[in-house]
């Protein structure tokens, strides 16, 4: 059953489909497995309590990642959102070429930095 729900997840997050909900899906799951699996704090063997924390850590960051993916939702993956990536795209393009007031007529450059004395000293 868990193998089918992560397979569920891991498609619906490759093909951009419901990626808020296979992200919380995903996180919960992998914050139950860490928690049951991983249970470092149970061994007293040192190499096989490091072996156990790597692997707890590893999961815990998958969960970082998921619950980021939770929080953006639609903007990660989703196809609906892709019209509205055009419209933000569009609204870019359109900021960047407005004028700035500081810089003058359209077609004048801003003035050349001068170079440090010690560049020109190593070309």
């Amino acid at each position: 059953m868990v193998l089918l729900l992560i397979a569920m997840g891991s498609i619906s997050l490759l093909f951009g489909y419901n990626t808020r909900h296979a992200a919380l899906m995903l996180f919960g799951l992998t914050m139950v497995a860490a928690v049951t699996m991983h249970d470092f704090w149970h061994f007293a063997d040192g190499h096989e309590r490091a072996d156990q924390f790597g692997m707890f850590v590893r999961d815990f960051a998958i969960s970082g990642g998921l619950l980021l993916m939770v929080g953006l939702g639609r903007a990660v993956r989703d196809r609906q959102s892709r019209q509205g990536c055009r419209r933000r795209q569009e609204a870019l393009t359109r900021f960047s070429e407005m004028e700035c007031p500081a810089s003058g007529p359209p077609g004048r450059r801003a003035p050349a930095i001068p170079a440090h004395p010690r560049a020109a000293a190593h070309r």
